[in-house]
């Protein structure tokens, strides 16, 4: 198969499709079932509701249900969240988890890329120190530590932003930064060794040698060669900032697919757990995809998609 971009897409839908039988397996699995906390429940009541979502049926069947119902994106009717659908609990909750992590990549470039710049500008011994400082403390401190330090300076002590909740703008300031600035802090160092190299370079000193004024000078040799390592990084970071929110919506309370998630594995939803799941392994499979596109566009060298 020549055609790369057919050949990935292939590939995506093959590990859908895995990813679809390995959470069925799983948590079909595992001790317990959706109805096992009702206590009070009769055994006839439990008897019709395990008709009633089929899971009286044998494994391969309930498979087989289960598969069809998500080729035809429907994934079936929540198991704990009495007549609520599936996909009506994922329309509520998508926007907000990804806006989380729009955000969170907006503060991750934004800062990264600019702090990374500044730094090989400023190659003074003090100047790279707190880089280094900085960069380090971010990347070994886990996001939720970062968000607890947020939340007690900017929310408790000064005042200035809320704890938790969602609404306003100022609610998503601090989950924001708390997810974005440890993949600022890789972007920031990815950026400081690409344009450490572009100065170094003949082409950049002839360049400045000729005169052409700072701002040229950083959009048309400095700034192109550094998106070159930040795009490769995007699509590891977008693994990151899916599997951060949901630690982040979390502690913010924030009404996400994270929130879910959590919760349906602890109550053995399984209509509910398999589709967030599918859904997280879509959108990585979607981001790495764009990764890759916009790593070529970028470095037309780069040969495989």
């Amino acid at each position: 198969m020549n055609n790369p971009i057919l050949r990935r897409g292939l590939a995506w839908l093959a590990t859908l499709f895995a990813v679809h039988a390995a959470c069925f397996l799983l948590v079909r699995g595992v001790r317990g079932g959706p109805f096992d906390q009702e206590r009070s429940l009769p055994p006839e009541v439990e008897a019709s509701l395990r008709q009633q979502f089929h899971l009286d049926e044998s494994l391969w069947r309930q498979y087989g249900r289960s598969l069809g119902q998500v080729l035809r994106g429907d994934f079936g009717p929540s198991m704990r969240y009495r007549d609520v659908e599936v996909g009506q609990i994922l329309a509520d909750s998508l926007p907000v988890s990804l806006a989380l992590g729009g955000l969170a990549l907006g503060v991750a470039l934004a800062f990264g890329i600019s702090g990374g710049l500044w730094a090989a500008f400023r190659r003074g011994f003090g100047f790279s120190l707190a880089f280094r400082f900085m960069t380090s403390l971010f990347l070994a401190v886990p996001n939720f530590v970062v968000a607890g330090v947020g939340i007690l300076i900017f929310s408790f002590i000064l005042g200035w932003l809320p704890p938790a909740g969602y609404g306003s703008l100022r609610h998503w300031i601090l989950p924001s930064f708390a997810l974005g600035l440890p993949f600022a802090a890789q972007i920031g160092r990815l950026s400081r060794n690409a344009a450490l190299e572009v100065l170094e370079s003949p082409d950049f000193r002839t360049a400045r040698a000729k005169g052409l004024p700072p701002g040229p000078l950083l959009f048309r040799h400095v700034l192109p060669q550094v998106l070159i390592p930040v795009s490769a990084f995007l699509g590891p970071a977008s693994a990151g900032l899916l599997t951060g929110s949901l630690v982040i919506e979390q502690v913010f309370a924030l009404p996400g697919m994270g929130a879910h998630f959590v919760q349906a594995a602890l109550n053995r939803d399984y209509t509910l757990s398999l589709a967030v799941t599918l859904i997280y392994t879509a959108l990585l499979g979607a981001c790495t995809f764009a990764a890759d596109l916009l790593a070529k566009w970028l470095d037309p060298r780069v040969e495989a998609i």
